[in-house]
C-alpha cells in the first residue's frame, strides 16, 4: 500500500514529482512557448499598426479627470498617466537592445504596493510619455518621435491608480509611403486595380445587355444591379485607402458607404445566386410558392442581421452575437445555393437522359455544361478568402497582408465573377 499508493518513489513521479509536472502542466519551456511565448503569443493574438524603422510617431492627446478624488484620499495631488507605444512583434533581433526595466512604463507615487512605493506595468514600451493630472484642468500631451525598429506597434494607456479619465486627440505613426502599415503599402494601388477591372466589367455587362434587353429577364436586373454595388464596394475601398494613406485618419463618410454597398452587394449576390440554383427564368418560367416564400424570407432576414450589424455600436455587449448570427445565416445561404445547384444539375442530366432529340435538346445541353460551370466557379470564390484568411493568420507575417487582398480581391474575385455572369 505505501509503495504503491503513497510510495514517495511513485507518488512524487507520477503525481506531484518535479520532472513530470512541470513538463506537462507548469513547465516553464512548455507553458512559455505554447501560451505565452513572445513569438507565437505576440504574432498571433495581439494585433498592432505596422511601422518601418524610423517611422514617425506624432501624438497630440488631451486627458482630464471626469471624478477627481477626495483630498483626504490616498492620491497624491498630481495623477500621473501614461501613453506609451508598445512593441508587440519585431521582424529584427532586438534581444541585444537596451529593452530592459529602463523601457518599461513606470510611476511613482502613492497607491503602490511595491515595497518602494513603485509600479511597474512590466510592459516593454518602446516610447511613452507622462500626463500629470491636475484637478479640472485639462492636460494636453503633444509630441514627436520615431520608432527604433520594424515591427508591429500598440498604443496603451497606463492608469495605475484606476481613474475616471477622459482622452481625446490622435496618435499617428507615418512611414515613408504614407500612414498605411507596412501590410498595407501596396493596399492602395491594388484596389486601384481592381477597379479598374470592375469598371472594365460593369462596362461589357451594360454594353452586353443594351444590345439584348429584349431577352433580359428579372435575373439580369438583379444581376445589374449586383455588379454596381461591387464596383461601388471596391471604389469605396480604393477611396479608403488613398485617403488614409494621404492624412491618417478615416473618413465617416466613406466608412458609411463602404458598408452600405458591401451589404448591398452580399445581400444581391445571394438573392441572384439563388435565382441562378432555382433555375427560375432560364430552365423553368415558374417557381412553387414554398420555394419562393422561403428565399425571399432567407434573403429579408440576411438584410436584416446586416442592418442590425451596422447599428451594433450603440449596444455594444451584443456585437459578437450579432457578428455570429451574419455568419451562421451566411454560411446556411451559402450552403443551400450549392445544394440547389447539385440538384438542378441532376435533374437537368436525367431530363437530357430521358427525352428524345428535339430542336430545344442542344439548349439544354448548354444549359447543363452552363450550370457545371457555375458550380466549380462558385465553389472556389467561397473557398478561396478562407484559405487566404488561414494562411494569413498561421503562415504570412504583418508584412504581407497585403496578399491576402491582391489574390482575393484582385484576382480570383474578378476571375471568377466573370465567369458566373458569362
Amino acid at each position: 500500500y505505501q509503495r504503491r499508493v503513497h510510495g514517495k518513489q511513485w507518488y512524487q513521479r507520477r503525481v506531484h514529482g518535479k520532472q513530470w509536472y512541470q513538463r506537462r502542466v507548469h513547465g516553464k519551456q512548455w507553458y512559455q512557448r505554447r501560451v505565452h511565448g513572445k513569438q507565437w503569443y505576440q504574432r498571433r493574438v495581439h494585433g498592432g499598426f505596422g511601422a518601418q524603422r524610423n517611422a514617425t510617431i506624432q501624438v497630440d492627446v488631451t486627458a482630464s479627470l471626469n471624478t477627481p478624488p477626495a483630498l483626504d484620499s490616498q492620491f497624491s495631488t498630481e495623477f500621473p498617466l501614461r501613453l506609451g507605444i508598445l512593441l508587440v512583434d519585431t521582424e529584427t533581433n532586438t534581444e541585444n537592445q537596451d529593452y530592459g526595466r529602463t523601457n518599461r512604463a513606470t510611476y511613482n507615487g502613492p497607491g503602490c504596493s511595491d515595497v518602494n512605493n513603485q509600479c511597474w506595468s512590466f510592459i516593454p514600451s518602446t516610447r511613452n510619455w507622462q500626463l500629470e493630472l491636475n484637478g479640472d484642468a485639462a492636460t494636453r500631451l503633444t509630441a514627436t518621435s520615431h520608432v527604433p525598429w520594424t515591427g508591429r506597434y500598440a498604443l496603451a494607456v497606463w492608469n495605475p491608480q484606476r481613474l475616471e479619465v477622459s482622452m481625446e486627440g490622435h496618435v499617428s505613426i507615418t512611414n515613408d509611403w504614407g500612414h498605411l502599415a507596412v501590410g498595407q503599402r501596396h493596399m492602395a494601388s491594388i484596389m486601384l486595380f481592381a477597379t479598374l477591372i470592375y469598371i472594365g466589367m460593369a462596362s461589357w455587362w451594360v454594353f452586353y445587355y443594351w444590345k439584348h434587353r429584349a431577352l433580359a429577364v428579372t435575373l439580369h436586373k438583379v444581376l445589374s444591379i449586383t455588379i454596381a454595388m461591387k464596383l461601388l464596394s471596391t471604389l469605396a475601398y480604393c477611396v479608403q485607402f488613398y485617403q488614409f494613406n494621404g492624412s491618417g485618419r478615416s473618413v465617416a463618410g466613406v466608412q458609411v458607404t463602404l458598408g452600405i454597398v458591401e451589404d448591398g452587394f452580399e445581400i444581391f449576390g445571394m438573392l441572384s445566386m439563388m435565382m441562378v440554383a432555382s433555375g427560375w427564368g432560364i430552365v423553368r418560367m415558374t417557381i412553387s410558392k414554398k420555394i419562393f416564400k422561403t428565399a425571399v424570407a432567407s434573403i429579408a432576414t440576411y438584410a436584416c442581421i446586416c442592418l442590425i450589424e451596422r447599428f451594433c455600436y450603440m449596444m455594444p455587449q451584443m456585437c459578437y452575437f450579432i457578428f455570429l448570427m451574419r455568419l451562421i445565416c451566411r454560411s446556411f445561404l451559402l450552403v443551400g445555393i450549392i445544394a440547389m445547384l447539385n440538384a438542378l444539375i441532376s435533374a437537368t442530366r436525367s431530363n437530357l437522359q430521358n427525352r428524345l432529340w428535339s430542336r430545344r435538346t442542344r439548349l439544354k445541353y448548354d444549359q447543363y455544361w452552363m450550370y457545371q460551370v457555375i458550380r466549380y466557379a462558385f465553389l472556389p470564390y467561397i473557398l478561396i478568402p478562407v484559405i487566404m484568411f488561414v494562411a494569413q493568420v498561421t503562415a504570412f507575417s504583418h508584412q504581407q497582408e497585403w496578399i491576402d487582398y491582391f489574390v482575393s480581391r484582385a484576382i480570383s474575385s474578378p476571375i471568377l465573377e466573370a465567369i458566373i455572369v458569362y
